[in-house]
């Protein structure tokens, strides 16, 4: 299990993403822009 970060524009994409993840059992946040992720918050996830 992974806690992971998927940042994408279209929530289409971070949905179908973040359901396929959390069925593998790991941790999924998602967010539609790179501009609302600050440094500190990246340590926060595992990074693959």
């Amino acid at each position: 299990m992974a806690r992971l970060l998927v940042i994408d524009d279209e929530k289409a994409i971070l949905d179908l993403v973040k359901n396929s993840l959390e069925k593998d059992g790991h941790i999924v946040t998602v967010c539609e822009s790179a501009a609302d992720v600050t440094i500190n918050t990246l340590k926060n996830y595992d990074f693959l």
